[in-house]
């Protein structure tokens, strides 16, 4: 609860704030951060860290707990959008997967076969996108090594 509060508390933190906008961030940007979650005041060690919530990346766990800004994950999707003609279901798949990463900061393409996608298409995003599935992937792909660093 303490890093979690924290994170949220200081969302104003340039690292926090660039990955809640999907800016690439570096290692740099996340030893800073550390060294300030995890100072004597702040929200324990990085070893009760570890213990609590394993070994995911620091980034993606803090992605899941302040989301992803709306315009940015829109951004993210931009020049797929602009690519062509997409259907009203097409459209709203592609609405579900940002409304996800907005409260969610990263997204596991297994997902995209799990209603709510599926309620769309009983095969999920290869019903939905039958010949450019992967090219809806490899934007979620890129969103979540954004979350990481460079």
């Amino acid at each position: 609860m303490k890093v979690e509060s924290f994170i949220r508390e200081h969302q104003d933190h340039i690292t926090i704030k660039r990955l809640r906008e999907n800016e690439p961030i570096t290692a740099a940007d996340l030893q800073g951060l550390e060294s300030i979650l995890f100072s004597d005041d702040a929200a324990g060690s990085k070893e009760q860290f570890i213990e609590t919530y394993g070994e995911e990346p620091l980034g993606a766990f803090i992605r899941r707990i302040v989301g992803m800004d709306r315009n940015a994950a829109k951004g993210a999707f931009a020049e797929f959008l602009s690519e062509g003609n997409l259907s009203a279901n097409q459209i709203r798949f592609i609405d579900l997967i940002i409304d996800h990463l907005v409260n969610n900061g990263v997204m596991d393409v297994k997902e995209l076969f799990d209603p709510p996608f599926t309620d769309l298409h009983d095969q999920g995003i290869n019903g939905v996108f039958p010949n450019r599935a992967d090219k809806v992937i490899g934007v979620i792909r890129e969103v979540n090594a954004r979350s990481l660093a460079a």
